[in-house]
């Protein structure tokens, strides 16, 4: 792309008011999003893969029409996180933090959620088949009408309040465990 062109961009961008949409630092591939850029943002129409968020602030932040296939989220403050129908397969998010997080309607493939916090998350009508929830923390959580088949739950917490898509007694042989 010409020099002239590029520039004309970037004005028509910044006077247009579309500037913090077209530069998202959620767009791209294979690299390190430098985490104090997202807190508390709205960001839009984005692809990332292969890239890796560890230890951002999501706190407040709202994702819409995306995609962050194959990302590394592991040990993310998303707390209040709005992220319905992002498509987050084979992303990890081991030890994240995702008390009250919004992630209804997900795609989340393959992904892993190993010793998150997910208290109070919603994700019903997510795709979560094959993902692992071992020793997360699903208390007051909301899973229904989600795809789990081949999800595992061995150590995952959960209360009276959790929804699921089986039963108690079904919880209980998959290894999660009851707390009041």
């Amino acid at each position: 792309m010409g020099r002239a062109v590029m520039i004309f961009l970037i004005l028509f961008c910044v006077f247009s008011g579309f500037a913090q949409a077209d530069v998202s630092p959620l767009q791209g591939s294979n690299r390190r999003i430098q985490a104090s850029l997202l807190q508390g943002r709205t960001y839009e129409n984005f692809l990332c893969q292969n890239c890796r968020l560890q230890g951002a602030s999501l706190k407040n932040t709202v994702l819409k029409l995306g995609t962050c296939r194959y990302c590394d989220f592991s040990e993310i403050d998303g707390v209040n996180l709005d992220a319905r129908s992002i498509n987050f397969d084979h992303s990890k998010f081991r030890l994240a933090n995702l008390e009250n997080a919004d992630l209804s309607a997900v795609r989340a493939y393959f992904s892993n959620f190993q010793s998150a916090n997910l208290k109070n998350a919603k994700m019903w009508g997510s795709d979560l088949r094959y993902c692992n929830f071992e020793n997360s923390d699903l208390r007051n959580a909301d899973l229904s009408n989600a795809l789990l088949v081949g999800a595992s739950f061995q150590g995952a917490k959960f209360n009276h309040a959790t929804k699921l898509p089986f039963s108690k007694e079904q919880a209980l042989s998959k290894g999660m465990l009851w707390e009041k």
